[in-house]
């Protein structure tokens, strides 16, 4: 008799998990859940010059490759009569965090901040200067002094590829509102 009940069991375990392997997969396709495409810029910026400061990080080959993935077509540096996308300020520096009692840097902070704007074709102003700051900490171990430069590097490029990313979104956002 218990061995008929457990066979019972087991078959209703075998219909039960089909199920609920069926729901999860149900809930999760309704939730609207999509994977973040390309910015969507409006058609006033498909046509780019892009005016950025030499100093600091080499975000540029990153913000150019994104644009052109949008498809913004990027124009010279002396053309006329084109949307402009200024980036004044492109600045990433390293900041100690908290000091050992040896006066070691225990922890870091490495931050990268930009200022852009977005001018129109007539030289009108589309989005006025925003300002993104970001910034990730990381502790300094005395025993791997030498992974920390490669850490510190891949602090900055992940920072970098995260700026693009914020620019973008924001010109997106503010592009709902443009002609």
């Amino acid at each position: 008799m218990t061995l008929r009940r457990s066979f019972a069991n087991v078959s209703v375990l075998k219909l039960r998990v089909p199920f609920l392997v069926l729901a999860c997969a149900l809930l999760l396709a309704s939730c609207g859940f999509k994977l973040r495409g390309e910015a969507d810029l409006p058609d006033s910026l498909r046509q780019l010059r892009l005016d950025m400061a030499d100093t600091g990080p080499r975000i540029k080959r990153e913000l150019v490759a994104a644009l052109e993935r949008a498809g913004v077509r990027l124009m010279p540096a002396d053309a006329l009569d084109v949307a402009v996308l200024r980036v004044p300020v492109n600045r990433a520096y390293s900041e100690a965090l908290t000091i050992s009692e040896q006066a070691r840097v225990r922890e870091y902070a490495v931050r990268h901040r930009v200022e852009f704007e977005v001018l129109g074709a007539d030289g009108s102003l589309l989005m006025p200067k925003q300002v993104i700051l970001l910034e990730r900490d990381f502790v300094f171990d005395e025993r791997d002094a030498l992974g920390v430069a490669g850490q510190e590097e891949a602090l900055r490029g992940d920072l970098e590829r995260e700026m693009v990313r914020a620019i973008l979104r924001r010109i997106e956002a503010v592009g709902t509102s443009l002609p």
